[in-house]
């Protein structure tokens, strides 16, 4: 089950892959999608990723989702269970979400998709509510990152 999220800063360094030469102090801002009263509007960390990786605590009932508002510059994978868990939030109730998030996580799931860190099952699962979407920032991220994929 989900007992722990490890954030981790080791890929995509001069494309390669696994690089943990060069480290960052990365802001880390979570939500629980498993809870209606996420405050969007704080963006105070609640944890800085200094080292290769950090360990963030998770139960069974919580879809932590990280990266609030997307106001962090970096792509965000999770396991298996928590992307089926977002996509279905997407599904039922896609507005509880933020649109930044929405917008990340549609850019995300394509760009890991396309460079082989997800497998396209999950990427497509992810992406089966978009024809739900109405919010300006989701649809542009659609159009500009499943572009990006076919033309590179």
């Amino acid at each position: 089950g989900k007992t722990m999220v490890v954030a981790s800063q080791s890929w995509y360094k001069d494309g390669t892959v696994g690089s943990t030469e060069q480290l960052w102090d990365i802001p880390i801002t979570i939500v629980d999608l498993a809870k209606d009263d996420n405050d969007w509007d704080n963006a105070t960390p609640d944890v800085w990723l200094t080292d290769v990786t950090v360990e963030l605590p998770a139960t069974e009932d919580t879809t932590p989702l990280l990266n609030k508002k997307a106001m962090g510059y970096y792509r965000v994978n999770y396991s298996p269970e928590i992307w089926s868990d977002i996509a279905n939030i997407l599904l039922s109730n896609h507005q509880a979400i933020h649109p930044f998030n929405r917008a990340q996580i549609i850019c995300d799931v394509t760009s890991l998709a396309s460079n082989g860190y997800l497998d396209t099952e999950t990427m497509n699962l992810v992406l089966q509510y978009y024809e739900t979407e109405t919010d300006f920032a989701p649809i542009r991220a659609f159009n500009q990152c499943q572009l990006e994929v076919k033309t590179a």
